[in-house]
């Protein structure tokens, strides 16, 4: 294994005629008329002398992300937070609805969701990426402790599909956690319908399905 040291004690053995060092790189360039020359310190502040907004050191953060989110104009150095672009993290669960208001006043009324936001998407660039002619959607973000719940009706509606069942391939649900099934349960409206009374599984775990306006399926288990 070479040190700094024992690779220059090697290269002098082996018969080279001059070994550089960091220093003694410096001193050689120089020497040889170079205008300038840059070590790990000078570089950065000739970077930043010519204008650059950032320069980033093996000790800067996230690198990649930074300069693509904050829109720097950017020196890179050869190291940096392995993090890219690409690495996803949850944003939202999204339920879709024939009656956005009936949908919302569910949530909020039956699971004592917070009302979040609002707001309405078209356009051609909208209905390209949903994959829905002429499409356009209203939305309703709700805060389920910190998660997302997205609400959202077309335009227009697609036809409805069966009741979703839980052992149908692509079958998805919400599951939302409190501290007493029974309680809740026994606190649930006449016309909400679920699959069953609560149900404690081999797990240890106590479970609910309930079924929102639209057959949508919602897992109600211990915190």
């Amino acid at each position: 294994m070479f040190t700094a040291e024992s690779s220059i004690t090697y290269y002098r053995a082996a018969g080279a005629l001059a070994v550089f060092t960091a220093e003694s790189s410096i001193t050689y360039y120089r020497a040889a008329g170079a205008l300038a020359v840059f070590t790990a310190e000078s570089s950065i502040t000739y970077y930043r002398a010519a204008g650059a907004l950032e320069v980033f050191t093996a000790e800067s953060p996230s690198p990649i992300y930074k300069s693509l989110t904050d829109g720097a104009d950017t020196v890179f150095s050869s190291t940096g937070d392995p993090r890219t672009v690409s690495d996803p993290t949850a944003h939202h669960v999204g339920i879709t609805v024939a009656d956005l208001d009936r949908a919302v006043d569910f949530y909020t009324e039956t699971f004592g969701l917070d009302r979040l936001s609002e707001f309405a998407v078209g356009g051609d660039a909208f209905a390209e990426a949903v994959a829905v002619e002429d499409a356009s959607a209203e939305f309703a973000h709700l805060d389920a402790d910190g998660a997302i719940v997205e609400l959202v009706a077309y335009d227009p509606t697609g036809e409805s599909g069966d009741v979703p069942e839980l052992n149908r391939p692509g079958a998805t649900h919400l599951g939302l956690s409190v501290d007493d099934v029974e309680a809740f349960y026994a606190d649930l409206a006449d016309d909400v319908e679920t699959l069953s009374p609560p149900r404690t599984t081999e797990s240890g775990t106590t479970i609910l399905f309930v079924r929102d306006p639209e057959g949508n399926l919602i897992e109600v288990l211990d915190a």
